[in-house]
């Protein structure tokens, strides 16, 4: 990774990521049967406990380099989010499920500056954040109970947003576009 990349703008591709992967479960299901899907799953304490692939990889506090002094131009982090997730697009109520989902909460819940600039020594850690959040989104798809003949489609429909992310954090920071 040659360009620093704040945590912020990291968030905000997941949570766009995700954003876009509701709405084309809307597109399979309408919004009223996703909902109810979304209903049927149960709280995640995986999840909720930060374990398993919703715990902070090692090493991510330890490559943050502090963010600037908080001037008149330079907003908090979670107003820049809430800004960028107000124009997504989604209904009220799967801004919702937007918020609740686990891999944003992982982050939003750390004690880590989400202003801080990602300056990893390993230049692996990036690749593996994104690998996470990938991993992160397909044990999320896989709780929903979608029926076995539409799972193959709806989960290859639902990688395109990821594969986005990740092209978009890689070129963000000057990685591989390719991974």
């Amino acid at each position: 990774m040659s360009k620093p990349l704040r945590l912020v703008d990291f968030v905000m591709a997941l949570l766009e990521a995700h954003a876009l992967t509701l709405l084309r479960l809307v597109v399979y299901f309408g919004e009223p049967k996703l909902i109810e899907l979304l209903e049927s799953v149960p709280d995640d304490d995986a999840a909720s406990a930060g374990v398993g692939d919703f715990a902070l990889l090692p090493g991510v506090d330890d490559a943050l380099t502090p963010p600037p002094p908080m001037g008149p131009q330079l907003k908090h982090p979670f107003t820049e989010i809430e800004g960028h997730v107000g124009e997504l697009g989604v209904s009220s109520l799967l801004e919702f499920y937007l918020w609740a989902y686990p891999g944003y909460r992982m982050w939003a819940e750390s004690a880590l500056d989400l202003g801080a600039q990602l300056v990893p020594s390993n230049p692996k850690l990036l690749e593996a954040m994104i690998d996470q959040a990938v991993r992160q989104n397909r044990t999320w798809l896989g709780r929903l109970p979608i029926p076995s003949d539409l799972f193959a489609s709806v989960e290859r429909s639902a990688q395109v947003p990821w594969v986005r992310f990740r092209t978009d954090i890689l070129r963000r920071s000057g990685g591989r576009h390719l991974a």
